[in-house]
């Protein structure tokens, strides 16, 4: 069966864009697709891995739901994006980041150094980290959807 990539990668999105930590497994599953599928749509379609494509949605959902007021708690944070711990979403973020949740959180609020408690060692290689910045391709271009 031929599937339009173009309607099946919307369905993705939208998907993703709900619950954008929810396995690819379950998202190619709710879209009534295999996964290989999903992930060739998506190469078809964006011209960007499916994988590549749910970390910047975890990434712009999480920078949302970090900066709202009134603040979430990092447990709010995990189970909005579909982590199953807290601990998963704090493993990611430091993965993506280099940073744990919280310095992350005081990094995207734009809390200055001396507003800090106890968020690490403050050190200019940990603040002059970009959280989150687009990949750049072999030509050094940045992505984006």
């Amino acid at each position: 069966m031929r599937h339009d990539c173009h309607q099946l990668v919307d369905a993705a999105m939208r998907l993703m864009a709900g619950v954008p930590a929810r396995p690819l497994v379950e998202v190619a599953s709710l879209c009534g697709v295999s996964r290989h599928t999903l992930m060739r749509a998506f190469s078809c379609s964006v011209a960007l891995p499916c994988g590549e494509v749910r970390r910047r949605c975890i990434g712009r959902k999480m920078q949302a739901l970090m900066r709202a007021t009134p603040p979430k708690s990092i447990k709010e944070i995990s189970a909005e994006l579909g982590f199953a711990t807290p601990r998963s979403l704090a493993r990611w973020v430091k993965h993506e980041n280099g940073l744990v949740p919280r310095a992350l959180r005081e990094q995207l609020c734009g809390l200055a150094d001396g507003e800090r408690a106890g968020a690490g060692d403050g050190t200019p290689a940990q603040r002059a980290r970009t959280p989150l910045a687009p990949p750049r391709d072999h030509l050094g271009h940045a992505g984006s959807i």
